[in-house]
């Protein structure tokens, strides 16, 4: 499941970057078939919190990881919803998601033997990163991105995070 949802982030990565010269018709296209894997991944999500009896760190991960996958398509699908722009409150409902599930894998993952590689993170807090609206969560994630990237080594990753 993270597998389809870090897949989904990279096909939208790609047509944000080439948006402008794709066919409307294919953008249309592309765009449902997202939103279609995007709807399944959320219910496979529900599913299987509702069939593991402990909380688990892992679903976690994939519910934040699919907030940002919502935040990046609604980005991409603003021209076609002339209603939904970056301080919509639809995106602020999706970052605050985004935020309580990476609070609660922050709390869960030294109770669980799930360990998500930090590499998995820096596409999902970037998105949010871009997206954030109010000062609290540029604040939280920044703060995030930052010791992230720091653990890493990725200088340019800790400058970003640092001017957000």
């Amino acid at each position: 499941m993270v597998v389809n949802i870090i897949q989904n982030l990279i096909k939208m990565m790609w047509i944000l970057r080439m948006k402008n010269s794709i066919e409307i018709d294919e953008l249309n296209s592309n765009l449902k078939q997202l939103k279609s894997d995007i709807s399944l991944i959320w219910t496979t999500i529900q599913t299987a919190e509702i069939q593991i009896d402990k909380e688990s760190s892992l679903i976690e991960f994939t519910k934040l990881s699919h907030m940002s996958s919502e935040i990046l398509f609604l980005a991409i699908n603003n021209d076609n919803n002339n209603s939904i722009n970056s301080t919509s409150p639809i995106i602020g409902f999706y970052m605050d998601q985004f935020i309580s599930s990476y609070e609660s894998y922050l709390r869960m993952k030294n109770q669980n033997d799930h360990k998500i590689a930090k590499c998995f993170f820096l596409l999902p807090l970037f998105i949010a990163a871009c997206s954030a609206q109010t000062l609290k969560q540029k604040e939280f994630i920044s703060k995030e991105l930052y010791l992230i990237s720091h653990e890493l080594g990725h200088e340019f990753i800790e400058q970003l995070a640092s001017t957000i």
